[in-house]
């Protein structure tokens, strides 16, 4: 039987700029010779990321719809239950290395700020999800548990979502946990990258509960010099992968 999840991920290869254009462009090396036809899309595939990497206003136009959608949150509401931070990755699982060289920087920002904001409203839950990256090793919300720790956050504040795959997995542990749990309040907090949180409020629409937004790693450079680089590519390709990621979620759910 074929692992959705894992299929999923494969297929989202194809939807980033690195590594999708270049696989794409080594299948169409390969099959020129009996497909001359594939040289135009190749060339194609070219200009786009010549045009990714060196037109400033083309990843910011894309990158700033989904950022300036929600605004830094001060402190959490009042009536904060739970601070959800949504899992990144981490590099290696080593004890020999201090733990915020083992996450991944994107990790590291947004677990940051869940902590911020739960020092605002410290009787409130910070929860910490992600799985292990394969079976027998530490998942990634042990890791960011680790982490949080160190930044003070005592154990009894902390809650885990160690089997969570993605962004739906996630937001459906907090709600539920919440749910069994409505002394605890009735709010959500959601500590993302700003550009991913859109995805994030698509999938809490459904469950009509009160939420915060709390945007963090900010991709956008409001001002200064706009060279050429692989930057605006990057920025431009995890734009484009989070729209897939809202269009998917609304096709799966219709």
């Amino acid at each position: 039987m074929i692992d959705g999840f894992l299929l999923k991920k494969l297929v989202s290869v194809f939807v980033h700029f690195i590594p999708g254009v270049p696989v794409l462009l080594l299948l169409c090396l390969l099959v020129r010779r009996w497909l001359p036809k594939f040289s135009y899309l190749m060339s194609l595939m070219l200009c786009m990321l010549l045009i990714a990497s060196t037109v400033p206003g083309v990843f910011t136009k894309v990158a700033s719809s989904l950022e300036d959608q929600f605004e830094v949150l001060p402190y959490a509401p009042a009536d904060t239950g739970l601070i959800l931070v949504h899992g990144w990755a981490h590099m290696i699982s080593d004890k020999a290395l201090p733990i915020n060289t083992q996450l991944y920087p994107v990790a590291l920002t947004r677990l940051m700020e869940g902590v911020r904001l739960w020092q605002t409203k410290p009787d409130s839950m910070l929860a910490l999800s992600g799985a292990p990256p394969r079976s027998g090793t530490p998942s990634h919300a042990e890791k960011m548990h680790e982490m949080a720790l160190l930044l003070g956050v005592p154990e009894e504040r902390i809650i885990r979502f160690d089997l969570s795959l993605d962004t739906e997995d996630e937001i459906d542990s907090a709600v539920a946990w919440l749910k069994q749990n409505p002394q605890q309040g009735s709010r959500i907090v959601v500590v993302s990258t700003a550009m991913h949180l859109p995805r994030s409020e698509a999938v809490l629409g459904k469950y009509g509960i009160d939420y915060s937004m709390a945007p963090t790693e900010f991709t956008i450079s409001k001002g200064g010099l706009k060279l050429p680089s692989i930057y605006p590519m990057v920025t431009l390709d995890r734009a484009i992968h989070e729209w897939v990621g809202m269009l998917w979620y609304r096709l799966k759910n219709i």
